[in-house]
């Protein structure tokens, strides 16, 4: 069962209960004890997701009204977003490649702010494509006939990757895929279960620390360069019941991600606080670009990549999804 099936399963069990849950000025804006509105958001165990903790952990979002309690999920994106859809979170993060299918099937999720960005070329991008001796893969004109694991299955991994074969002169078709999470692909790859990953950041450095692989590419840039790698999202009903604290949320976030876009060596210190990275690897890996502009151009250009490669089958306009950055005061 490929990851639309289970997303379409999990959302329409979500969507259910939706309107119960998830709209109007429900609980899920209620006030905290000191009289601050309550949020709940749900991040993946990134170095990605440092604005929101540090807009937290410093006091920013205190400063604006707002009581926000910053999760890490287990898994993925695709798991976060039922969670979204029925009330449990009232906001999440999570990648392009997760919003392709969800905004593909018309669910009710807005890109509500920018986190992170992904790299211009093979030198500072974070997802890289690998191969251990084993494989024989030496570049990417090796590629026909090889399986590659990738995290999620029709997601970011298959998208970029595509692009950068057909760039390369190499048939997309000619790859299959084979879904192993990021945090299992070492082990994977040191067992010979898989020979070809799709992995980034930590990971990358963590593999290349334990085994020799070969860099076959970094797929992200040959779509375009600082591409939306994880961004806000929430829920319509939301949204629109609770404008003035989405607002805050945004303006919050804005100077946090400032801040850390403007001092790479703190933030790349930071992420020790809310990451299980070891002090060896935080040192060497490659870190997120923190920028304030959502670039909607790079967005729009990876839905329609999406498209050409079949992990969605209708045209999106990105437009439809995206909410002002930040709001204008009511």
């Amino acid at each position: 069962m490929n990851m639309r099936r289970n997303l379409t399963l999990a959302v329409t069990a979500a969507l259910l209960v939706i309107t119960g849950t998830a709209c109007g000025d429900d609980d899920s804006g209620s006030s905290g004890a000191s009289g601050s509105t309550k949020i709940d958001i749900r991040l993946s165990p990134v170095v990605d997701g440092a604005p929101v903790f540090y807009a937290v952990s410093k006091g920013i979002f205190a400063k604006h009204g707002l009581d926000v309690t910053a999760s890490q999920a287990v898994s993925g994106g695709p798991a976060m977003i039922p969670t979204l859809l029925n009330g449990q979170i009232q906001l999440g993060a999570t990648g392009p490649g997760t919003l392709a299918p969800v905004w593909a099937q018309g669910l009710p999720v807005k890109y509500v702010a920018p986190l992170s960005f992904g790299g211009t070329d093979d030198t500072n991008a974070q997802e890289r494509l690998i191969a251990t001796e084993k494989s024989g893969v030496k570049s990417l004109a090796d590629l026909p006939g090889k399986t590659i694991a990738v995290p999620t299955l029709n997601n970011m991994g298959q998208i970029t990757i595509s692009t950068l074969l057909e760039k390369n002169g190499v048939d997309p078709k000619s790859v299959k895929y084979i879904a192993v999470p990021y945090v299992e692909q070492q082990a994977a790859l040191q067992s010979g279960s898989i020979d070809i990953a799709f992995t980034t950041e930590p990971y990358f450095t963590q593999i290349g620390a334990a085994m020799q692989v070969t860099t076959l590419g970094a797929p992200g840039p040959a779509i375009g360069p600082s591409l939306p790698n994880f961004m806000v999202v929430g829920v319509d009903s939301y949204i629109e019941g609770h404008k003035g604290v989405i607002r805050e949320f945004q303006l919050a976030l804005q100077e946090a991600t400032d801040f850390l876009a403007k001092n790479p060596a703190e933030a790349r210190a930071f992420a020790k606080s809310f990451t299980k990275i070891d002090d060896a690897t935080l040192a060497k890996i490659v870190m997120p670009v923190f920028s304030n502009d959502p670039n909607i151009q790079g967005l729009q250009q990876i839905m329609d990549t999406a498209q050409k490669y079949g992990v969605i089958n209708t045209k999106l306009d990105v437009q439809k999804y995206v909410i002002q950055y930040p709001l204008p005061a009511s």
